[in-house]
C-alpha cells in the first residue's frame, strides 16, 4: 500500500478528522465519477458522495489492506451506494442509453492506471458486446434481462458474452479471486474512461 494511503488508513483509524479531509482531496473527484456514472444525475451524485464518504469514515475499520488496495473498497462501497440511491428513487427508467455515456475520471495515476498492470492488452482481447455487457452489470448494476432488453439482444446471447469476457479476464489472472474483483474495477473504470 503507497505511503499516502497507508497515512490516510492510520489517521482514519485513529478518529482524526485530518485523515477524512486527505481521503476527500485525494479521492473525491473518482469516486465521484463511479457515482454520477450510475446515478447520472449531479445532485444525486453528490447527496451519495457526501454519504459514501461518511461510510468510508465510519467503517474504515472493515477495510483490510491485505484484501486489496484503499481505492478497490472505496469504490464498491461507492458503486453499492449509487444502485441503492437508484432503487430507491425508482431511477432506471431515467437512464440514458449505455452509448451516451462519457465520464472523465481524475484519480490518482497509482490508483488507475490500467497500463502499468499490463490490462489494456487483456481489454484488448474483449471484443466491443463484451466490454459493454460487462460494464452494464457489474458497474451499472442492470441484471442480465435489463441489459438484454436495453440492448435488444436475446437474454441468451448476453450472459454468453459476460460469461466470455468474465472467462477472458480470468485466464489472464489466473485463480486468483482478490486480484480479480480488483482488476475487475479498474477495467470497468478503464472503459468508462476511454468510452
Amino acid at each position: 500500500m503507497p505511503l499516502r494511503e497507508e497515512n490516510i488508513v492510520t489517521l482514519m483509524l485513529e478518529g482524526n478528522e485530518q485523515g477524512l479531509r486527505l481521503l476527500y482531496r485525494n479521492y473525491n473527484e473518482a469516486i465521484y465519477g463511479i457515482i454520477h456514472h450510475i446515478v447520472k444525475s449531479e445532485q444525486h451524485a453528490e447527496e451519495v458522495l457526501n454519504d459514501v464518504f461518511l461510510k468510508f469514515y465510519n467503517g474504515i475499520k472493515s477495510y483490510d489492506p491485505l484484501k486489496g488496495r484503499l481505492f478497490t473498497w472505496m469504490a464498491r462501497i461507492a458503486r453499492n451506494a449509487a444502485i441503492d440511491k437508484i432503487r430507491t428513487l425508482d431511477y432506471k427508467s431515467s437512464r440514458s442509453a449505455v452509448g451516451d455515456i462519457s465520464v472523465q475520471l481524475n484519480a490518482p495515476a497509482q490508483d488507475v492506471s490500467v497500463d502499468h498492470l499490463g490490462l489494456a492488452a487483456v481489454l484488448k482481447g474483449l471484443d466491443f458486446n463484451q466490454k459493454r455487457m460487462i460494464e452494464m452489470i457489474y458497474l451499472m448494476g442492470y441484471t442480465h434481462q435489463e441489459c438484454a432488453d436495453e440492448l435488444n439482444m436475446p437474454l441468451g446471447t448476453v450472459k454468453t458474452n459476460v460469461r466470455r469476457g468474465i472467462l477472458k479476464l480470468r485466464e489472464f489472472l489466473g485463480n486468483d479471486l482478490q486480484a480479480f474483483i480488483s482488476v475487475m474495477i479498474l477495467i470497468l473504470i478503464y472503459i468508462i474512461i476511454n468510452n
